[in-house]
């Protein structure tokens, strides 16, 4: 009788486990491939010019910079909502142009192709939040995150190629000034283009532009390059993009 109690304390406290017990949640993700406009950037370390380690998590990264194109349709979705503050914060300071090409003022915005310039790093970063809401709209049970990618970040995605060579100045790409967002130049080994030079890349993490500008010698196209980050026809930004998972 005795062992028969015993074996039946044993089993309620089983029972009681077994009831205190979490259900398991699904927790499942999927990943997705590269979206349009971006590439893979692997987990691995980066090391700077100080010698400072940092482990860099993958991200995507835009193949180029921001346009005029990709802009404007941000633009033109602030006006559809009716948000005249953030338009009005958002939009390219066009008399920035006055000291380097007056002609620009009317007319750089026009060149869809070319990189947006002139705008402060609060309409940059005002874009990646309003690319993030869109997105995940669109794909509700999949989320993501744009943001501009740290100096780290950045540096560490040029993949080695730290400064224009001079093939790439005997090409003329960089003596002709050209400010095109395209593929006229080589992709580095990640297939991101224009890393050095172009235009100069706002970073999240300090007030800068990095990795020199279309004014620079060629000599000043490297990833060390840099000048204050400020509303500027010498200043742009690429979107980093990192998939946080499924909501599910």
């Amino acid at each position: 009788m005795k062992n028969i109690l015993s074996i039946l304390i044993l089993l309620c406290m089983n029972s009681i486990v077994i009831a205190q017990k979490p259900a398991i949640v699904n927790t499942k993700t999927r990943f997705i491939s590269n979206p349009k406009g971006f590439v893979y950037i692997p987990t691995g370390m980066f090391t700077d010019s100080s010698n400072n380690h940092t482990r860099i998590s993958a991200f995507f990264l835009g193949e180029t910079e921001v346009s005029n194109k990709q802009y404007q349709a941000f633009l033109n979705d602030l006006k559809a909502q009716g948000r005249d503050a953030d338009y009005e914060l958002a939009k390219p300071q066009n008399q920035k142009w006055k000291n380097f090409d007056a002609q620009m003022i009317d007319t750089y915005q026009s060149k869809e192709e070319f990189p947006v310039v002139n705008i402060s790093k609060q309409a940059a970063l005002l874009y990646c939040q309003g690319l993030t809401e869109k997105e995940n709209a669109k794909n509700q049970d999949m989320v993501v995150h744009f943001r501009l990618p740290s100096k780290a970040e950045w540096q560490y995605a040029t993949r080695g190629i730290t400064s224009v060579t001079k093939k790439d100045d005997l090409k003329g790409i960089y003596k002709s000034k050209k400010i095109l967002v395209d593929y006229r130049t080589e992709p580095n080994k990640y297939g991101l283009f224009f890393m050095c030079g172009n235009v100069a890349e706002m970073v999240s993490d300090e007030n800068i532009a990095i990795g020199g500008h279309w004014q620079n010698d060629v000599k000043d196209l490297n990833i060390y390059n840099t000048i204050e980050n400020a509303a500027s026809p010498l200043v742009g930004f690429r979107v980093l993009m990192s998939y946080v998972g499924n909501v599910r």
